[in-house]
């Protein structure tokens, strides 16, 4: 989205708030990112045609860029799991989320444990118990170590709970 959202915009909206049909979120036609090979190929095209007869071409194709890059990121909006409320909801299970956040992975978990009970997936009881255990473990210093050190790029979310609910080393 950074290739025709104003930066501002970004910066202070989360990425999937953004309202890519206003057209005061968006870059003058002008500034659209169009990367290099595409700019390289709009040059090369620019000397070979002569510079006066591509600019109402250039015009048009960003304009046609822009309208390209509203839609995919609509379609994406549309089929993302983020619009979802069980999956917010299970982010609380994300080690990122550390003692600065506790608050909001607390909040998350009891979003899903109610989500779990309310399909009938688990039950109350098993729900109680596991916001119970979640919350005395992440006040562990253990478990905030382990947390810091996390990194998504290098370990999967299931093992590291799976090493840190049976006490193998993460």
């Amino acid at each position: 989205m950074e290739r025709f959202v104003k930066e501002e915009v970004l910066e202070k909206t989360a990425v999937n708030n953004v309202d890519v049909e206003d057209k005061e979120n968006l870059m003058d036609f002008g500034k659209i990112n169009l990367w290099h090979s595409t700019r390289g190929a709009i040059r090369k095209a620019n000397t070979a045609a002569g510079k006066k007869s591509l600019d109402q071409e250039i015009l048009r194709f960003r304009k046609d860029a822009l309208l390209c890059l509203k839609t995919i990121v609509l379609k994406l909006k549309e089929r993302s799991p983020l619009k979802f409320k069980l999956t917010r909801a299970a982010s609380s299970l994300n080690p990122s989320l550390r003692s600065s956040e506790e608050k909001v992975a607390k909040q998350r978990l009891e979003i899903l444990c109610d989500i779990l009970t309310d399909h009938k997936i688990v039950s109350g009881e098993l729900a109680e118990k596991a916001s119970r255990q979640f919350k005395a473990l992440i006040k562990q210093d253990k478990f905030k170590d382990s947390a810091a050190i996390y990194s998504r790029s290098t370990q999967r979310v299931d093992h590291f709970w799976r090493n840190t609910v049976t006490g193998e080393k993460n």
